[in-house]
């Protein structure tokens, strides 16, 4: 053990300390899942779900939360477009609010919009008070004062079951009409809004169909009170759809004409009815908070992010923005990750990666790294086509559907590859007005986000392949902002596969560093060949005490505290040191002590490591108290300091 001691009058020292020190920064991949945050993709989905509510193709909504996604977008700084393609057909539907009842799943309801109606037009909405006329049979079905109110009743058995019952509703003087799907399928799934068609036609009253679960939420509300509601009819006659798609340019890519292009997609529109909270603006949920993590990264490839309208109509709106795409184009696509239904509570769900063809593919390979990268092994794959991954890997580009689904695995001797068409089970909620924020899991949005959105920033990064004569040895990156340990070189000196953003670094292997202009996929070779210089640290404890402290002058027949400080430098070799103080004991002025002890505070008074001119506060304490005789003259002590180490 060695020690070195200093002594002196009462004295005092001091360190100032710094910020503890930070940890190094991750890789470039930990770095950016580390931001993924789901709670950012719920806001999304409420906001397609609940605000703007059920958005089918060719309607106003489908529009309205294709404009929304493009306002975030926008705000990322990527370029938006939003395409309307054209539909053959019609869209008639009901949009339905309550001014005071809380609707579930609301605030907007979506019925269907019978074409044997009355279209009062979107700007004439309609207001009124809501009855219950049961199947509205006969004319007893329906309560007294039916006439000017809004008649709901169940769906009848058969078209001339219809036909009566909403003759009937007319006759009792409805000012509109609901007739309500009433099924249950043997899982307990309720039946969707059914579309309603009557003979004759009724072109003074609006007649709408609505789904089992409104029925059952209405007849809820109707017991406990009044319920009315105001609702407009509209047929969107060969209306458009709506695709919404964001770029992001590579640098040096201004125009968006060269660069490789990875892709992440998801559907806006749902089932008419179905507010669409898991269908799908759960895709949009975390297509938003993926791109709102890689628009912070200076990178070489392009980033588009698509919202698709119509893909409950036969994947429509993909397959038509696919159409519009040069065949130089396509073949810039590195991949198209695409997320339907990515967060359902529903347990029996697990995550998917699926392709039309049962294969995996590079998507699918990336997805399943970057699971590997968090730890994730929930992750598996098989068959299935049926959303907008379809349209793109019909062009040739690399796809797969992502999905939290009850996917029913085909057993030996079948294969993903040999079966005609993937099984599965949905969730209850599934294409159902009950498909609202109750079927939202933030925790497995976060995994979808981690999966999806690691491989996509995985592969929007610049590929760093190092090539050295160290095998394993730790590699580093010092891109400006912290030493990045981006791991191990493997028994050949080599680290594949390594991300980096549009950066400069300088690359360390072992002994031997390169500064490296990262601007595309780049390979680093680094040889080095080991030399020797050094020098030698003589063992050394220093101390050094700062000026004598002194308390001042002490008032006799007063009660007070006195305090003083000084100041101490330490120099230290060894592993760790400590530094202590003789007994303080009491200050005394020859043959008269004071009644109380002096006190000693020294901070820091150990270390843990080596320390060059290493600054100490040392604090001296001293009551005196109203009854303390005090004798004329000067009081001090005499204390000893000694820095000593076990590990010299």
């Amino acid at each position: 053990m060695r020690a070195a001691a200093a002594a002196a009058l009462v004295a005092a020292a001091g360190v100032l300390a710094g910020p503890a020190g930070a940890a190094p920064p991750p890789d470039y991949d930990q770095e950016t899942i580390a931001q993924f945050n789901s709670a950012s993709s719920v806001e999304t989905i409420r906001h397609l779900a609940v605000d703007i509510g059920p958005r089918r193709s060719g309607t106003p909504q489908e529009l309205e939360g294709a404009q929304y996604l493009a306002g975030i977008l926008d705000g990322y700084g990527f370029k938006t477009q939003i395409y309307a393609f054209p539909i053959t057909g019609n869209r008639a539907v009901a949009q339905v609010s309550s001014p005071n009842a809380t609707l579930t799943n609301g605030p907007h309801w979506q019925f269907s919009a019978s074409t044997s109606g009355k279209m009062t037009g979107t700007d004439n909405p309609v207001t009124g008070d809501v009855v219950y006329g049961g199947a509205g049979a006969t004319a007893a079905d329906f309560p007294a004062g039916s006439a000017g109110k809004i008649v709901l009743m169940d769906q009848g058995a058969n078209a001339a079951a219809r036909n009566t019952q909403v003759a009937n509703a007319v006759a009792a003087g409805a000012k509109a009409v609901i007739v309500a799907a009433t099924s249950l399928s043997a899982a307990g799934v309720a039946a969707a809004p059914p579309t309603v068609t009557v003979t004759p036609s009724y072109p003074d009253i609006p007649i709408m169909g609505a789904g089992r679960s409104h029925l059952d939420w209405m007849k809820a509300i109707l017991a406990n009170g009044p319920l009315t509601l105001t609702f407009t009819t509209m047929n969107y006659v060969n209306p458009t759809r709506a695709v919404v798609v964001g770029r992001r340019f590579a640098i040096g890519d201004p125009d968006g004409s060269k660069a490789p292009i990875v892709m992440v997609g998801a559907h806006i529109d749902s089932v008419l009815g179905a507010p669409g909270a898991h269908d799908d603006a759960s895709g949009n949920g975390v297509s938003m908070e993926i791109a709102r993590v890689v628009s912070k990264l200076p990178l070489d490839k392009e980033i588009r992010i698509g919202g698709f309208g119509g893909e409950e109509d036969g994947l429509t709106g993909s397959r038509a923005y696919v159409a519009t795409l040069p065949a130089a184009e396509r073949a810039r696509f590195v991949g198209e990750w695409q997320m339907d239904m990515v967060g359902t509570p529903y347990a029996p769900a697990k995550l998917w990666a699926l392709t039309p063809d049962g294969r995996s593919n590079f998507v699918v390979d990336e997805a399943y790294k970057a699971s590997g990268r968090f730890g994730f092994t929930g992750l598996d794959n098989c068959k299935l086509g049926q959303s907008d991954h379809q349209a793109f890997f019909d062009v040739g580009i690399p796809s797969a559907l992502f999905i939290w689904l009850d996917y029913h695995k085909p057993v030996a001797p079948a294969t993903c590859v040999s079966i005609g068409q993937g099984q599965y089970t949905t969730e209850p909620e599934y294409h159902r007005p009950a498909d609202g924020m109750n079927n939202i899991s933030p925790e497995r949005l976060q995994t979808t986000l981690d999966v999806i959105g690691g491989a996509l920033a995985h592969n929007a990064m610049n590929r760093v392949d190092i090539r050295s004569n160290k095998p394993n040895t730790p590699v580093q990156a010092d891109c400006g902002d912290g030493v990045r340990r981006m791991g191990t070189t493997d028994a050949a000196g080599a680290l594949p596969d390594l991300r980096f953003p549009h950066v400069t670094c300088t690359i360390q292997v072992g002994g031997s560093s390169r500064t490296v202009a990262i601007a595309g996929d780049t390979p680093v070779s680094l040889t080095a060949a080991d030399g020797s210089v050094g020098g030698t640290v003589p063992a050394t404890l220093a101390l050094t005490l700062g000026a004598p402290a002194s308390f001042g002058a002490f008032l006799p027949g007063v009660d007070k505290p006195y305090s003083v400080s000084t100041t101490a430098k330490v120099t230290s070799t060894a592993g760790e040191a400590a530094l202590t103080v003789s007994d303080p004991g009491h200050l005394a002025n020859g043959a008269f002590s004071l009644p109380e002890a002096l006190q000693v505070e020294i901070a820091p008074a150990s270390w843990t490591l080596p320390v060059s001119n290493a600054n100490v506060d040392i604090a001296f304490k001293q009551h005196i108290g109203a009854n303390d005789a005090l004798r004329t003259g000067s009081y001090s002590r005499t204390l000893t300091f000694t820095l000593s180490t076990t590990t010299p």
